[in-house]
């Protein structure tokens, strides 16, 4: 429609009667200012991450033999200091999926191009990406997996093109040691590339590797654009999720105790390994009970593995001290 406006205010200028340009041509101007303004908006506009109808399928140790997916959706928002966040719920139970609602895991609050994070238990704001970084700027990032902040860089910043629309990619570097570093890639609208819970994590701290395999809105796979496969990926067998999920343990991220638990089984034992491979607490079960409690608050916050054997076989699984 501008064309419309350019070819008449062409005609204006180029019309013998003066009085006529000088009335007119102005309010002609004045429009095509208008519409120019509101192309250059939409094609530069924003996308927001928390919003409802967002879905994540989150690859969980997919650089190891087995794997299995975490699905994460927007599920509501909640008032919180005078503010509106959205509501993350996340179904890892295999019995969560079919479930109209899905536990809460976190809280998100998107405002003036930041990110914000909290814990349902916790309610303090965490930065948890800038989308108005720029290249080369240093940005102090939470990662909630870790439970720490990290100084980041904005190496670069591009335009990608998803189904016609114009997505900002930034791509990050997070030192490690004095000379290596990691490379992460969020993108606005979506999050990060490792999934919407593990931005701004270390697979070489963690010892996991996450990926995003499918980013849906209103159920539509959006990202990766022109995605067919089967976004919820697992080699683990039915029989072994089972097993997995029967063991409970509460609460993670732990502070000062950890319960394991397992319905109808007895709870051998449990034991704490820290990132260095060494096992810094253990508790054998004296009786028959299904459940066991460690005592945690002597020991550093940060990430353990955390080893259970029952009556049907062993488990292990992440935690995190606090």
């Amino acid at each position: 429609m501008w064309f419309f406006f350019i070819y008449l205010n062409r005609i204006i200028i180029e019309n013998q009667n003066l009085k006529l340009m000088k009335t007119v041509q102005p309010f002609f101007s004045f429009l095509m200012m208008v519409l120019f303004f509101n192309v250059t908006n939409l094609s530069s506009q924003t996308h927001s991450v928390a919003e409802e109808g967002n879905t994540w399928h989150v690859l969980r140790d997919a650089a190891n033999p087995v794997f299995f997916t975490e699905i994460y959706r927007v599920e509501g928002d909640t008032i919180i200091a005078e503010e509106t966040w959205q509501i993350i719920s996340c179904a890892i139970e295999p019995e969560d999926i079919d479930n109209e609602t899905w536990p809460t895991k976190f809280y998100l609050l998107e405002k003036e191009g930041m990110l914000y994070f909290t814990l349902p238990d916790e309610l303090t704001p965490r930065l948890y990406f800038d989308f108005t970084a720029e290249v080369l700027e240093e940005v102090e990032l939470f990662s909630p997996f870790l439970n720490s902040s990290f100084q980041v860089t904005i190496e670069s910043i591009e335009t990608i093109e998803i189904e016609g629309i114009s997505y900002h990619q930034f791509i990050i570097q997070k030192p490690i040691g004095e000379e290596d570093y990691v490379t992460e890639i969020w993108i606005e609208g979506i999050g990060s590339l490792n999934g919407i819970f593990y931005g701004n994590s270390d697979p070489n701290i963690t010892g996991i590797q996450f990926d995003l395999t499918c980013f849906s809105q209103h159920s539509e796979v959006v990202y990766p654009e022109g995605f067919e496969g089967n976004c919820y990926q697992t080699n683990v067998s039915t029989q072994d999720l089972q097993f997995s999920h029967q063991v409970r343990i509460h609460p993670n991220p732990f502070r000062n105790f950890i319960y394991v638990s397992q319905n109808e089984k007895r709870i051998l034992s449990a034991a704490l390994v820290d990132s260095n491979g060494k096992t810094v607490l253990e508790e054998k079960q004296s009786g028959t009970s299904g459940e066991l409690m460690l005592q945690t608050g002597h020991l550093s916050a940060g990430l353990y593995m955390l080893k259970v054997i029952t009556d049907e076989g062993q488990v292990v699984r992440k935690v995190i001290k606090h």
